[in-house]
């Protein structure tokens, strides 16, 4: 009865781990990409779009690269994930990737502070806002 408890145990805690990392069929590796910087206006006008340039590392090596973006949006709030992925092979070219002022795009259609959230790999949040005026700054 230990053994088959043990077992089952053993099972689990390995099909938990491995639900941890997000390995697609396609060879490819998928990770949180860690933002170091960004940039963005201080204000801007409501309907204007506010493009977020995003700094940092993305790998080490050429097998690296930019993904795709996660993002969850209310009218004065972005929640953003940047994700990237790193092909499963046996030789990269030894160069650094970067995200280079990688840009996102928004639509805040309402007044007020714009709160932006960008989450990090070890589970931190950078945080920062933009004021959107009504009408010309």
């Amino acid at each position: 009865m230990k053994t088959i408890l043990f077992t089952l145990i053993a099972a689990g805690f390995i099909i938990a781990l491995n639900s941890c990392a997000v390995v697609p069929d396609n060879g490819f590796v998928n990770f949180r990409i860690n933002v170091d910087s960004t940039s963005y206006p201080e204000n801007i006008l409501i309907g204007d779009t506010l493009i977020i340039k995003l700094y940092g590392t993305v790998g080490t090596d050429g097998c690296s690269q930019f993904s795709n973006f996660e993002s969850a949006e209310e009218p004065l709030k972005l929640d953003l994930t940047i994700w990237g992925k790193r092909e499963d092979q046996a030789a990269c070219p030894a160069v650094m990737v970067y995200l280079n002022g990688l840009e996102y795009k928004t639509i805040s259609g309402k007044v007020g502070v714009y709160k932006i959230n960008i989450h990090q790999p070890d589970g931190s949040i950078l945080r920062d806002s933009v004021i959107v005026n009504p009408w010309g700054v």
